[in-house]
């Protein structure tokens, strides 16, 4: 078997490859024990090596079974996840529908990928045909995406300033499983089952596995506009009762020392919990969306913040303008 494989933005990633019979593949959903894959690759090179451009896709070196029945591929990235219950030694074992995450990705740094599954392939009509280009079975972003910035509004010039900046989301933002889906073809990753508060006062949730940004620690020049980090978190969670996701409204505590005089005496360490409502061009965004980034100016005025969401597909790169005023007592 041969597959031309393609990540949308991902840089290098490998990617692990799951293939499924016909019938194994449509009975994931109720399948009561553990499915078996007909077979499981670990590509060593990075997903974009593969593509149907280079005309050098990627060969599993295991047949199709002779029966020119379908099989079906999904797969994910990063390759070292190992499913539930199963072993870094034999790639076979485990269960391909549930794969939790480790806790060294659990820190909102790492871009999940999945596969869509909507290509088959046999013995009779291969994935990669030898006199064909082939097409490209496309993994894509499964977190959402949060990009954050800092800036100083131009009324705080030789007045007020802002060092140590850190901003910090809850743990429940955090992805901890990639789930199979059987509706979309692909996983989704979820975060703790755990709900959010909505409430600004109620600051429990931000516990040690929190996720953060990291701190900048210089001051911040009234004309420039920092570039503070990029989060990836999981746009779903379980409830116990199915896959639910996560509110547009993100919650978060933003942490910073201000002073009047360029921290040369006086220095003011703070933090603030706030909401930021999410919105694209219909209105207020109901829920996180994979695949989706969603960039977060915030600026320091003198008596409040001053937040700009916009959200933009993560290829497309499409703006949409918001501003949320937030008090300063």
């Amino acid at each position: 078997m041969s597959v031309n494989l393609l990540a949308e933005g991902a840089g290098n990633s490998k990617a692990r490859l799951i293939f499924w019979r016909d019938e194994t593949y449509h009975g994931l959903a109720t399948a009561s024990g553990t499915p078996v894959p007909y077979c499981v690759c670990l590509p060593g090179s990075d997903i974009d090596s593969y593509q149907a451009s280079t005309q050098v896709p990627y060969n599993t070196g295991i047949p199709y079974p002779n029966t020119y029945e379908k099989l079906h591929l999904c797969g994910y990235a990063p390759q070292d996840m190992i499913p539930r219950g199963g072993s870094s030694e034999d790639p076979m074992t485990g269960d391909y529908r549930w794969i939790p995450v480790p806790e060294s990705y659990q820190n909102g740094r790492t871009d999940f990928l999945g596969c869509e599954s909507n290509q088959t392939g046999s013995a009779e009509q291969p994935f990669v045909d030898e006199d064909e280009q082939g097409k490209n079975h496309v993994f894509k972003h499964l977190c959402s995406r949060l990009t954050f910035r800092i800036r100083r509004d131009m009324a705080t010039y030789q007045r007020l300033q802002f060092r140590n900046v850190r901003i910090l989301l809850p743990d429940a933002y955090a992805p901890v499983n990639l789930e199979w889906d059987a509706a979309s073809d692909n996983y989704q990753v979820l975060g703790q089952a755990s709900m959010l508060s909505q409430d600004p006062e109620i600051p429990s949730f931000y516990g040690e596995d929190s996720l953060s940004t990291q701190n900048y620690g210089n001051s911040i020049r009234y004309d420039e506009v920092v570039e503070l980090d990029t989060l990836y978190v999981a746009p779903f969670y379980s409830d116990g009762t199915g896959v639910q996701s996560r509110s547009g409204t993100l919650s978060m505590r933003v942490f910073a020392d201000r002073s009047p005089d360029n921290f040369a005496s006086y220095s003011e360490s703070r933090q603030w919990d706030i909401l930021v409502p999410l919105h694209d061009e219909q209105g207020e965004v109901a829920y996180l969306r994979p695949g989706y980034s969603y960039e977060i100016t915030i600026t320091f005025n003198l008596n409040s913040f001053q937040i700009q969401a916009l959200e933009e597909d993560w290829e497309d790169h499409v703006f949409i303008d918001i501003q949320v005023i937030q008090e300063i007592p």
